[in-house]
């Protein structure tokens, strides 16, 4: 029995073409996939610089902080406490042969560092010029600076030119300041000046010993007996100012 060819199909003609099967093991790409993934590698790429940055921060902070074995720290300011208490207390200066010149002694002295100065009981100054003539100096207490060329004596304070080959000169007030190198005197307050001719009251004296010229301030006053005689003769003065020169 014969069949038409028209009518003849092939088998399965009625079933609907698969669709082509995927590859296997590619996952599929979310939306966006390429830009989020160029970013986290970029993230991942810098992880390595970053820990380098930090590391070098913490390496400069521990250099900068951490103390160097054996530096010098910073000294505390000098307080005035003294550093050395001294009984029988001396200090001598020289001339360039040896020769004493100024010797200052105390009962007591206190050095003190920061200002490198001495606080004397009972200072006691002898000073030879080179013309052999000497003044002694003498107060209840002083204060000198390190080399002993600057003294300034309270209380009681004197000062005496002996007489050798000239008149005896004293000085007397409650401060004086004695200047041993350049044999100068100063007082800003009232002094007492005695002498074989007379005596004498100023406010304040400034006495150059190497001159021979004392200048007096304030209220001047005194007593002076003319050579040859026994009389008194008194002087006075408000807000004067004296000079003398002896020879």
């Amino acid at each position: 029995m014969g069949v038409a060819a028209d009518e003849a199909e092939a088998p399965f003609a009625d079933l609907t073409p698969l669709a082509p099967l995927a590859v296997r093991g590619t996952p599929a790409r979310a939306e966006h996939g390429p830009w989020t993934r160029h970013l986290w590698d970029r993230l991942l790429n810098a992880v390595p610089v970053l820990l380098m940055a930090l590391l070098a921060a913490v390496t400069w902070w521990l250099v900068k902080n951490t103390p160097v074995p054996g530096e010098a720290r910073p000294k505390a300011p000098p307080q005035h406490v003294p550093d050395a208490v001294m009984h029988g207390f001396s200090l001598n200066s020289h001339d360039r042969e040896g020769e004493l010149l100024t010797r200052l002694d105390g009962d007591a002295a206190r050095h003190f560092p920061d200002t490198d100065t001495y606080e004397i009981d009972g200072p006691r100054v002898r000073r030879v010029d080179a013309q052999g003539r000497v003044l002694v100096a003498s107060a209840r207490s002083g204060l000198s600076n390190g080399d002993g060329s600057q003294v300034r004596l309270s209380g009681d304070a004197r000062v005496l030119r002996e007489a050798v080959g000239a008149d005896r000169l004293e000085f007397r007030g409650e401060q004086l300041e004695f200047f041993t190198r350049t044999e100068q005197l100063h007082s800003s307050r009232p002094v007492q000046v005695l002498s074989g001719r007379g005596e004498l009251q100023a406010g304040s004296l400034d006495y150059d010993h190497l001159q021979r010229v004392a200048q007096f301030g304030g209220r001047v006053s005194g007593v002076f007996r003319p050579p040859g005689t026994k009389a008194a003769e008194p002087t006075d003065g408000e807000g004067a100012q004296a000079s003398g020169k002896k020879k």
